[in-house]
């Protein structure tokens, strides 16, 4: 019988097994409609995937030369959507057929949608939840919102809300730590309660970098900022990823971040 020293089994055995549980988590990078050929080819070996913004302006013919999987994000406020708010169901079901469009063209496998904002008196949980259901997809993902927006208060923003909205939908549920961590500290809130949106058993996840210093500011707009722009604990964030997630990092479309952002997500 061979003998193997124990120097040869940690690195044959433990570095095999490590190798295998790393390839179990897959990373992928948000694109917008400026997205080209160029940034695809130079990002390609490194991503797992692409999350693209399906912009109602753009069909993303460029896509076609991605061999790899598409994930879709619905439009939200910039766009003119809100699935809460009556007065724009008529954008709301154009700019989701849109994504369902793509998602179809592109055999996407999640389409990820924002609860969006208390406009007005009119904007509610119940209007929100009429129209998912009646433009429903087994696809669709809810995301978290950070407590407000340019002073408008998002809808689903805590843990308890994102539970009932998530079982009266049916929908899965993409965990935006930069959001659950903007509305914690905008709440006053310690972060580890994060761990009361991670017990929602999160199907996707977004990761980027914010500055939480300017979360107390009653404009503060939500922010996506390139690793090392902003104030978020990035290693901490790291660490609560389970081994088996899918992770679409939404910094800044810009191709030499974006694979440096990708080694250090895999480090």
């Amino acid at each position: 019988m061979p003998h193997y020293s124990m120097t040869y089994y940690k690195k044959d055995f433990f570095g095999s097994l490590f190798a295998m549980i790393d390839d179990m988590t897959q990373y992928g990078l948000k694109v917008g409609p400026n997205v080209t050929r160029e940034y695809l080819e130079t990002v390609h070996d490194s991503a797992d995937f692409i999350e693209a913004y399906a912009h109602p302006d753009c069909n993303y013919e460029v896509l076609e030369l991605w061999d790899k999987p598409i994930n879709f994000h619905v439009p939200h406020s910039d766009n003119g959507t809100n699935f809460a708010n009556p007065d724009k169901h008529d954008i709301n079901v154009a700019i989701l057929n849109h994504t369902y469009k793509l998602a179809d063209k592109f055999g996407a496998g999640k389409i990820i949608f924002h609860p969006e904002l208390f406009e007005d008196e009119n904007c509610t949980y119940e209007v929100l939840e009429r129209f998912v259901k009646e433009n429903y997809d087994p696809r669709l993902h809810l995301e978290n919102m950070p407590y407000n927006c340019k002073g408008v208060r998002h809808i689903a923003t805590a843990p308890q809300e994102i539970q009932e909205l998530l079982s009266r939908l049916n929908v899965k549920f993409c965990l935006d730590f930069a959001h659950a961590t903007e509305y914690l500290t905008k709440v006053g809130a310690d972060r580890e309660l994060i761990h009361d949106f991670l017990a929602l058993t999160p199907n996707h996840f977004h990761m980027t970098d914010t500055d939480l210093d300017k979360v107390a500011d009653p404009d503060f707009d939500e922010l996506h900022v390139s690793f090392g722009k902003g104030t978020m604990d990035l290693d901490w964030v790291k660490g609560l990823i389970p081994t088996d997630a899918s992770v679409t990092l939404e910094t800044p479309m810009d191709a030499t971040a974006h694979l440096s952002e990708l080694k250090f997500m895999r480090k």
